[in-house]
């Protein structure tokens, strides 16, 4: 499980602080009118409003006493990373409603030692003619040349006109836009993104020009930047991946936006528009980096561990394993464009993995000041015929120095019973700098023309051609390369109730390059998909085929990241001719012929081929069955696997092979009302590409038993085996655990009683990535390293015993006693810790807890030896 750090957002100190503010009156606030009001969600009756508080805030203040040396001090900070702490403050709240009559406010903030820092926090006041919100907005100017949408923390006020609207943004501009381009891996994924972690929905991913849809084409990982395509998606090497997105990078757009957008009705058919950004920064400094830290625990294997912030600055890594430093080639590798860090030895369960290391900001433009200007009218010619145009004229911007450029659109839409046409003319000049957006692409001129006809009930027929000059490269013309690119598109729909549903895209595209460029590009790609749906079960069929040919040379996109492995740090150009075709099919089936069963499949096959000569193949499967034959009783099964040949991307890298499977099965049974029973197995297999090449098997059963209406029992055993492929590599991890819950007793008294033993052997070598730069000597180029020889044995056992007693109402005394010790690589140590501590409950949402521990560690090097006391006193707020 992941533990990070704080997520320090790039916020304004000022900012920040009103708004932490804000929210302790709020919290202030709901404290005088909640005391009592019940634990869990609640609702503040606030004269004819309400609103709804949930979660919790925390505020701790330790003292601490070390004893030994300077080591020992460093070992008690990484052993007890939250007592070591002085001051910790936890905020995991989410407030919504009606403070007012008028005013709302939508807060969801998560703080915390441990947790991904989120905070995001908006109020918004409806009066009788404005809008007025203030913290995080989310912004969308309408129109194509000056449009803009971003996410932003500031004021914005909607004002409501008489015959028209005025929009009006202050705001600290700061989620960074990127844009990574990628190309396909005969797979669905994982891809990484070369930035995290991002702006939730802030994405725009496409495939080929293709615009994808979250949730049915795509998952995303806002987190750690990873996004997985669905299982019957898989994504050829001739096919393009570009993911424009939001992120919070450190020293991004540091400075002051405004803008405005007012729309004004001349008449009932004619609507004009204008619109005014203004970017001032406070200096044009470098970017700057910040200090991140990630937390695991080990689990018996070597990784990989995925760091969540990046880009990551190189060499600023320090990792630990229980506190003890590791050394970058002997100990461990990290690839920087994915943050992945791999053990050269696996790390055995229950042993703390602790990664610090600095995060780049994002580079800013070396223009101070940035402006666009705006102008857009709109004329509804009849029932039927819409008319736009639109001018701006910008100065400044990324790479334009103080240079302005102006753009100019003009479009057609027309609707009719069965036919209808669009079309639209654009010319920019190459010093026209629009405000950055997720997804904007860039255009220097041309027109595009869509007609589209309805034939018959059902089946729609759409037609299109573009022909545009452009950047080689859309979202952002950072090579200077510049290419005529002439696309006609062909789409078929048919959906009728009761019907077979029916869908067809074609697409072809030819580049080349302008004046001496010799870049010559051609892609082609079809989409067809056949579908079939009732009550009780539904089929879906893809087909799906691309080809990308090339001649002369083309730069590397900056934007593309780098795949796993070192990767040359010189500008890079494909200059080799290129040919390749992929095909793809897929089938989608589901079975729900009530609610006790439930029956899932897809199955998918995809081919690249290269033309000269080299073919490989990409083929996934997925089963997921779930049947509850009773109401007591859920069973589910699955079943997954992947495998892909080793091929050559458009942009000349190899793509590395491999194969996944996988399956799982889960029982749950309630055998009485007082006890719970559940049986689980998962077995996984990966070999090759980016993978640890190895094959697991885990068991697991539990149960939950209550005795008595005052006692209680939980237990579980899990059997892990891990076998690394290729290598004469072993390990083996038991973890058993067990508690029991008494009372409570006579006055009050409870006793939680915690046992846990986990033992682990590693025997022999095993695998890691390909392709590493300290890769063992002897792997003879081969596309898997695998490290030296090791055999080894740990155990870890724990104990844990609290008893409470309530001293008075709302006030209770505790006392805690722990006993943990832990053998094997890559040490051993002995810990003791005996904590007493009084807990007074000044209200039902309010606490105050005093803490006082004493803590004892020997360890195998005595070095790392300490003892400790600790003293805390935190004030805890819960709804």
């Amino acid at each position: 499980m992941l533990l990070s750090r704080t997520r320090a957002h790039n916020r304004p100190r000022s900012a920040a602080g009103a708004i932490r503010a804000a929210l302790l009156i709020l919290a202030g606030v709901m404290l005088a009118l909640a005391a009592s009001s019940p634990a869990g969600a609640a609702e503040l009756r606030l004269g004819p409003t309400s609103l709804s508080v949930v979660g919790q805030e925390t505020v701790t203040f330790r003292s601490q006493e070390v004893s030994g040396s300077e080591l020992s001090r460093s070992s008690f900070h990484w052993d007890n990373y939250s007592l070591s702490r002085r001051f910790e403050h936890r905020t995991d709240l989410v407030v919504r409603g009606d403070l007012l009559p008028d005013l709302r406010v939508d807060a969801v903030i998560a703080r915390g030692s441990y947790t991904p820092g989120r905070q995001r926090l908006t109020f918004t006041f409806d009066g009788s003619d404005a809008v007025v919100k203030a913290g995080d907005l989310a912004v969308l100017f309408d129109g194509g040349l000056a449009g803009f949408r971003r996410s932003l923390r500031g004021i914005q006020v909607d004002s409501r006109l008489a015959r028209g609207a005025l929009t009006m943004i202050a705001s600290e501009c700061e989620p960074a836009v990127r844009t990574d381009v990628l190309y396909g891996r005969n797979s669905a994924g994982p891809y990484y993104l070369a930035a995290s972690p991002l702006v939730d929905a802030s994405e725009v991913v496409e495939v080929d020009g293709r615009r994808m849809q979250r949730g049915a084409d795509y998952s995303i990982d806002y987190q750690i930047g990873l996004i997985q395509f669905a299982p019957t998606l898989i994504i050829s090497p001739a096919s393009r991946i570009a993911v424009s997105y939001e992120y919070d990078a450190p020293g991004g757009m540091s400075g002051t936006l405004v803008g405005l957008r007012g729309a004004y009705p001349i008449s009932s058919g004619l609507r004009v528009g204008a619109t005014y950004l203004t970017l001032e920064r406070r200096a044009a400094a470098a970017p700057t980096t910040t200090a991140k830290e990630d937390r695991w625990l080990g689990n018996n294997t070597a990784g990989p561990f995925t760091l969540t912030f990046r880009p990551i600055e190189p060499g600023s890594e320090r990792v630990r394993l229980d506190g003890i430093l590791q050394v970058q080639g002997r100990d461990y590798q990290v690839d920087y464009a994915i943050g992945s860090i791999m053990f050269l030895q696996p790390v055995p369960a229950g042993v703390s993995v602790i990664v610090t290391y600095r995060v780049e900001g994002a580079a800013q433009s070396s223009s101070p000041q940035r402006s666009l200007v705006g102008l857009d009218a709109h004329y509804a010619a009849g029932a039927h015929l819409n008319l736009d145009a639109e001018l701006a004229h910008s100065v400044g911007g990324v790479g334009a120095g103080g240079s302005s450029g102006s753009a100019l659109a003009i479009g057609a839409r027309g609707e009719w019973d069965r036919l209808s046409l669009a079309a639209n003319l654009h010319r920019a000049d190459a010093a026209f700098a629009p405000f950055e957006s997720a997804g904007r692409r860039e255009m220097r001129g041309g027109y595009d023309c869509t007609v589209g006809f309805q034939p018959a009930t059902g089946l729609r027929i759409t037609g299109a051609v573009r022909n545009y000059r452009r950047p080689y490269f859309q979202y952002g013309d950072a090579s200077g390369l510049l290419v005529h690119d002439r696309s006609r598109e062909l789409t078929l729909d048919f959906n009728r109730a009761g019907w077979p549903t029916l869908s067809y895209v074609g697409s072809w595209s030819a580049v080349a390059g302008e004046g001496a460029a010799s870049l010559a590009e051609r892609t082609d790609s079809q989409l067809l998909t056949l579908g079939y749906e009732r009550r009780t079960y539904g089929v879906q069929a893809t087909y799906r085929s691309n080809a990308h040919a090339r001649q002369g040379e083309a730069p590397l996109s900056p934007y593309t990241p780098p795949i796993y492995g070192p990767q040359p740090l010189e500008p890079q150009a494909f200059g080799t001719a290129y040919a390749g075709r992929g095909e793809g099919t897929a089938l989608s089936m589901w079975y729900r012929p009530g609610t006790r069963l439930s029956v899932v499949c897809d199955l998918a096959r995809s081919g690249m081929s290269l033309a000269g000569g080299g073919e490989t193949r990409a083929d996934s499967s997925r089963v997921a069955v779930e049947y509850v034959p009773t109401s007591a009783t859920a069973i589910t099964l699955g079943y997954r696997s992947s495998s892909s040949g080793e091929t050559v991307s458009a942009d000349g890298r190899t793509v590395p092979g491999y194969t996944t499977s996988g399956h799982s099965f889960n029982l749950r049974h309630n055998a009485a009302r007082n006890l719970a029973l559940n049986l689980a197995y998962d077995s996984q297999m990966s070999q090759g590409g980016y993978s640890t090449n190895s094959d697991t098997d885990a068991w697991t059963a539990g149960f939950w038993w209550q005795a008595a209406g005052a006692l209680s029992f939980i237990g579980q055993y899990t059997r892990q085996d891990l076998t690394y492929l290729a290598a004469d590599g072993r390990s083996a991890n038991d973890i058993m655990s067990l508690g029991a819950a008494i009372g409570p007793l006579g006055p009050g008294v409870k006793l939680d009683l915690n046992y846990s033993h986990m033992t682990g052997t590693t025997s022999g070598s095993f695998g890691i990535p390909y392709g590493t730069p300290a890769a063992p000597t002897g792997t003879g180029g081969s596309p898997y390293g695998y490290g030296g020889s090791a055999a080894h044995g740990t155990a870890n056992s724990s104990v844990r015993a609290r008893i409470s007693y309530p001293v008075a109402k709302r006030q209770e005394a505790f006392a805690e006693w722990e006993a943990s010790s832990n053998s094997g690589y890559p040490g051993g140590n002995r810990r003791r810790a005996l904590a007493l501590g009084w807990q007074i409950g000044l209200t039902r949402e309010l606490n105050f807890v005093l803490d006082w521990r004493q803590i004892s560690s020997e360890s195998s090097d005595t070095r790392y030896s300490y003892h400790a006391r600790t003293f805390g006193a935190q004030l805890g707020l819960k709804f």
